[in-house]
């Protein structure tokens, strides 16, 4: 059985948003920030005030490319008795991870005030290797009710 576990988009376009506006917002602050220093200095700011905005610029876009990019590609998939977690862009890494139903010690679901209401939330799944505990954390699911059931179901029919 192969089940891909779906990340929540409306979060992830809403993280990007919100970068985007405090960015904006940052900008326009430290603008008006140079403009006013520059009556108290007797200097030409404006070379100083371009370079300030245009790094001010560069790490805006950044940040949005990165809280983008940060969502996009993680994935979390279940086949067989594998939870098979991705992460990263350019160097994909996989983190494969056996699933006994002996060895899930804890499953369990958590939603913050606003994962209610926009239907997202994170599904922590607790491992007994030899070595100890290890704990994975799949978080911004998408109707992780749903999800969680589906893990629920899929660690039973394995045994």
């Amino acid at each position: 059985m192969k089940l891909h576990i779906k990340k929540n988009q409306d979060l992830s376009r809403m993280k990007v948003i919100i970068t985007a506006v405090v960015a904006v917002l940052l900008f326009v602050l430290i603008s008006n920030i140079l403009r006013f220093m520059s009556s108290f200095i007797e200097m030409d700011t404006a070379s100083v005030g371009i370079i300030v905005r245009m790094i001010i610029i560069f790490v805006a876009i950044s940040a949005v490319l990165a809280t983008w990019f940060q969502d996009k590609y993680e994935q979390y998939n279940l086949e067989d008795n594998k939870l098979i977690i991705t992460r990263g862009f350019l160097s994909a890494r996989k983190q494969i991870v056996t699933l006994n139903p002996s060895s899930v010690s804890n499953l369990d679901l958590s939603q913050p005030f606003f994962g209610g209401m926009l239907h997202y939330g994170t599904i922590r799944i607790e491992i007994n290797n030899f070595g100890g505990k290890e704990t994975y954390f799949l978080r911004n699911i998408d109707r992780p009710e749903k999800a969680f059931t589906e893990i629920q179901q899929h660690i039973q029919n394995l045994k």
